[in-house]
């Protein structure tokens, strides 16, 4: 079960004084989330460039962790993510962000055809295909 509560104010000029040009609203969200007996909290504070609406800001918020959630269940997917026995060093950092640019290599691709999984293994076999990934053209 997830209970959220939203707060939304007007962003003050003074805001907009020290370098928040855009801001247009303050404010806070409140997040209380129960998953097999265990609550969790958690208080979000927002400054945003949309206007003082409630609704707005909640499709947006919404939206942002909808965006997130399919991109780590893509980079868990496709690239095994949360099985990685990478540990030591800056290993782990280096390993996420190779993945998160090889996966926005293949998403953008327009080889439309095939799944993450397909694209990226053609691109590991074949030179044309890494090619056409990268540069948006056939060879």
């Amino acid at each position: 079960m997830e209970y959220r509560r939203y707060i939304v104010f007007p962003a003050p000029a003074e805001l907009r004084q020290l370098g928040w040009a855009d801001a247009k609203l303050v404010g806070m969200v409140y997040r209380e989330r129960t998953v097999n007996g265990k609550t969790s909290q958690e208080l979000i504070d927002i400054i945003s460039s949309l206007p003082p609406k409630v609704r707005t800001l909640a499709k947006q918020i919404r939206n942002h962790w909808n965006i997130e959630n399919q991109m780590y269940w893509s980079l868990d997917v496709t690239f095994a993510e949360d099985t990685s026995r990478i540990r030591k060093g800056e290993g782990p950092a280096n390993a996420a962000i190779f993945r998160r640019l090889a996966l926005m290599i293949v998403k953008r691709a327009d080889y439309k055809r095939n799944s993450m999984r397909a694209k990226r293994k053609h691109a590991s076999w074949a030179n044309e295909y890494i090619l056409r990934y990268l540069t948006g053209k056939t060879a």
